[in-house]
């Protein structure tokens, strides 16, 4: 019966070993930084005002879509949450 199971499961373990050992031999960077200087090099030459404008500008915007994002989660939640209750 032990060989049989083994017997059963062995494409699927030897594609697991396989996987394992390229992941093993991978020689290649995983993650990499970004040089923003080749996009917004030109702001440097703005000044640090300018930069601090621009840095806040950016932080910004990312926190009002995130507050934009969660507002509507929570409005299809609530949505659902009505719906689930007239439907019981």
């Amino acid at each position: 019966m032990f060989n049989f199971i083994d017997s059963l499961f062995a494409p699927a373990f030897e594609f697991m070993r396989w996987i394992k050992e390229n992941l093993m031999q991978a020689g290649t960077v995983v993650a990499r930084g970004y040089d923003l200087n080749v996009w917004l090099g030109w702001i440097k030459l703005l000044g640090p005002g300018f930069g601090l404008f621009i840095t806040s500008l950016i932080t910004s915007l990312i926190f009002l879509t995130i507050l934009y994002n969660v507002k509507t989660i929570s409005r299809v939640f609530i949505l659902f949450k009505e719906w689930i209750g007239r439907w019981t």
